[in-house]
């Protein structure tokens, strides 16, 4: 009995997105995956799907990182996009094609390849908040000793 090499990041996340690719209308509209995946920033995220939603995260583990826009449907027809970190809303589109574009283009800052790990292996800068509003520590503390390359 072999053990299997590790795989790396862009291979969880090929495997993932090849996954997604063969959902049917039981998950999610398969039109929404391929609307994502025609921005190749956008393929090298990992993918998730959840009540007929395509999340897409810069890590390959959980708890997954937040920062990257989604496209939710809207009742009515068409899409609202929104990144959740910060609650922003990047647009209210007619088409599941025009929904990832603004996703696409509103990456954060140094956003590549998904990582594997959890958001603790991301750099992800906390907003600047004045001393006296500080009410609690990062959500994510690291050790003392803990390095992060923030590439």
């Amino acid at each position: 009995m072999g053990i299997d090499a590790p795989r790396s990041a862009a291979e969880i996340v090929a495997e993932a997105r090849a996954t997604v690719l063969t959902y049917d209308f039981d998950r999610i509209a398969p039109a929404v995956p391929r609307a994502a995946y025609a921005h190749q920033s956008l393929r090298q995220l990992w993918p998730m799907v959840s009540h007929g939603v395509l999340y897409l995260s810069r890590c390959t583990r959980f708890p997954w990182t937040d920062d990257v826009g989604t496209a939710y449907p809207l009742g009515r027809g068409g899409y609202r996009v929104r990144r959740c970190s910060d609650n922003t809303l990047l647009g209210e589109v007619a088409t599941v094609e025009e929904a990832y574009a603004p996703i696409a283009a509103d990456l954060p800052d140094g956003c590549g390849p998904a990582i594997e790990g959890t958001p603790h292996d991301v750099c992800i800068p906390l907003p600047l908040v004045p001393p006296h509003q500080v009410v609690a520590v990062s959500p994510c503390p690291l050790p003392d000793d803990a390095s992060v390359d923030c590439r």
